[in-house]
């Protein structure tokens, strides 16, 4: 008998089912639409999916059943969200318009699909979403607004249309940023895609407070709160994370230790609060460089002016000297400002990237200090064959002469100051650094070092290829000290004048290149830039004194005291730049001694 129920039972339900089966055949069959622009189907719970490829103008003759819970309208070329056509199917629970081309969300696109709970329009050309767009969806969770143009979005009283949405979706939306209407909203807890500048992009928001099922992902956006908190953001930090904060989101991509954003964005606002920025110590330049200028234009004006100091090879190559402290002048002048003005982004790239001191400061600084001694340099020659060679023979150092050894001089400096721009063993400029702007691929590092060391190595060994020549020069003075005429006496003081010029050249050229070098080797500091408790700070404020500011400060101050160390103390130049000022100005100058005494020396002391 049970067994008889149980198979009347059986019986009974398959029945049921074939006949629901046919019913859902029928209602499909009904509607046209389902075999020639859709499918149609049940899911496992019950629930009617529709899938449409169809044209716009398709929608007035499309005939659904009524009762359909997911719509999905990808891939038709939709240019506008069709309004008409979907308030017919006020039971909707997921709508997908991706794919499209609609760039618009007018006013109540949705307000008839109070059912709706997940809406997805990802990969349209949305640019601007208009107030109350989203009007009557009061119980939709889930919006994915992902791979749009979005920049506008008017929402006045988000609160009072998504009452109960928890996940928005915006990645590739580069020109918006989640602002307060939607920060608000009681029940969000993510946006996802979120992208504020070029270090932080598709970061996720995430409020602790509305996490309920994922007590992990809760517990660490809480912790990195407290870190946010501890670090007085809220006093520190920069605008965009600062407003997320306020309505209770932590940006997620700013709590994953050592990335860029979290760098950028908390680390460096915290580090820059706790110390003095070096930048104060550029305003010297703007001190130093205007008296640079003008003293080396006094002597470049009365040189260039005046026909008898033209024609004297020693005068020549002051005068090309002196345009090179005017350029230094400049240079250093230009060094200051952007180190003024940019020092935060500065001392980011040096955190960031992590570079280390190098024993060059860039083509501007090298390819200076290279020109710069090898006129040294045919400056003593000049004196030592007008010392050593002036009792003996008739020899000197002709114009012709000079003119040839200084375009090997500046063709030597400027090749060097073109490498980087044919990319020469790996050699490049880096725009981002002011005084340093020379690096160079990683790939080539070997070889690029060793151009930059080879440079240095160079501008030593013709530093100290002097030194015999002067000892030479004294030693000659005083073995003929008996014999020696006046003359060769004037000369050895001019040589000695020469003599402190490169002296000074080479310690101001010497003293910041040995201080990187050392402490390139020696310096034990903490480069982390996420060791808050560490001296990450510290050493890149230190690496900017040192390997950039000291550098340029160094070659300024050298290039001022230039004009004092020879052109000024020289009896010839002193009389020609009285006589210049009398033939403008018609004002008489009282003359020096040495040069009323014996005039007719004037010409003889100078070649």
């Amino acid at each position: 008998m049970k067994f008889g129920n149980y198979l009347g039972e059986i019986f009974g339900v398959t029945t049921l089912l074939l006949i629901l089966h046919t019913e859902a055949s029928m209602n499909f069959s009904n509607y046209s639409s389902c075999s020639d622009w859709c499918t149609c189907r049940h899911d496992n719970n019950g629930k009617i999916i529709v899938k449409c490829r169809l044209k716009e103008t398709n929608f007035s003759r499309l005939q659904l059943p009524p009762l359909i819970d997911e719509l999905d309208l990808s891939n038709n070329g939709l240019t506008k969200v069709p309004v008409e056509f979907l308030k017919r199917y006020t039971n909707l629970s997921k709508l997908i318009m991706d794919h499209n081309s609609i760039k618009v969300l007018p006013s109540r696109s949705f307000q008839f699909l109070s059912s709706l709970e997940i809406l997805s329009i990802k990969y349209n050309s949305i640019y601007s979403i208009e107030n109350s767009s989203f009007v009557g969806l009061h119980n939709l969770k889930s919006l994915d607004l992902a791979m749009n143009d979005l920049h506008f979005w008017k929402a006045h009283n988000l609160s009072r249309d998504l009452p109960v949405l928890q996940t928005v979706r915006i990645t590739g939306a580069i020109f918006w940023v989640p602002d307060a209407s939607l920060l608000k909203l009681p029940s969000l807890v993510e946006i996802i895609g979120v992208t504020w500048c070029k270090f932080c992009i598709n970061c996720t928001l995430v409020k602790p407070v509305n996490i309920l099922n994922e007590s992990a992902r809760r517990e660490a956006a809480e912790t990195c709160r407290e870190r946010f908190y501890e670090y007085k953001y809220m006093q520190i930090g920069k605008p965009d994370p600062k407003r997320f904060l306020s309505h209770g989101f932590i940006p997620e991509c700013m709590c994953v230790k050592e990335t860029e954003c979290e760098f950028r964005q908390l680390v460096m606002p915290y580090f820059q609060t706790q110390d003095s920025l070096p930048q104060y110590l550029f305003y010297l330049e703007y001190v130093i460089s205007p008296f640079t200028i003008l003293f080396n234009v006094i002597v470049l004006v009365v040189i260039v002016s005046r026909k008898t100091l033209r024609g004297i090879p020693s005068f020549f190559l002051i005068a090309n000297m002196a345009f090179v402290d005017i350029i230094v002048g400049i240079y250093s002048i230009t060094v200051a400002e952007v180190n003024i003005k940019e020092i935060e982004k500065i001392l980011e790239e040096l955190m960031w990237t992590g570079q280390k001191l190098r024993p060059s400061t860039g083509p501007i600084f090298i390819a200076g200090q290279l020109i710069s001694v090898l006129i040294s340099s045919i400056l003593t020659v000049e004196r030592y064959i007008v010392v050593v060679y002036c009792v003996t023979s008739n020899l000197k150092l002709s114009m012709k002469t000079t003119l040839i050894s200084l375009a090997v001089a500046w063709g030597i400096a400027i090749t060097f100051a073109i490498l980087p721009i044919f990319g020469v063993a790996g050699l490049r400029y880096n725009i981002k650094r002011a005084c340093a702007p020379l690096s160079y691929d990683v790939k080539y590092q070997s070889q690029s070092s060793t151009v930059l060391i080879s440079m240095l190595i160079l501008i030593v060994l013709i530093y100290f290829l002097n030194i015999p020549l002067y000892f030479r020069i004294f030693r000659f003075v005083k073995k003929n000290a008996g014999n020696a005429v006046s003359g060769v006496k004037k000369e050895l003081s001019l040589a000695r004048k020469i003599a402190t010029l490169i002296l000074t050249n080479f310690v101001f050229f010497a003293i910041p290149i040995l201080l990187i070098l050392i402490i390139s080797i020696f310096s034990e500091y903490d480069n982390n830039p996420f060791d808050f408790s560490g001296d990450a700070f510290e050493s890149t404020i230190f690496k900017i004194i040192i390997g950039q500011w000291l550098p340029v400060t160094c070659l300024n101050i050298n290039a001022l005291l230039d004009p004092f160390l020879y052109a000024f103390r020289h009896s010839i130049f002193k009389r020609e730049a009285k006589a210049l000022v009398f033939r403008y100005t018609g004002k008489v100058l009282p003359l020096d001694d040495s040069c009323t005494a014996n005039p007719g020396a004037s010409k003889s002391t100078a070649n």
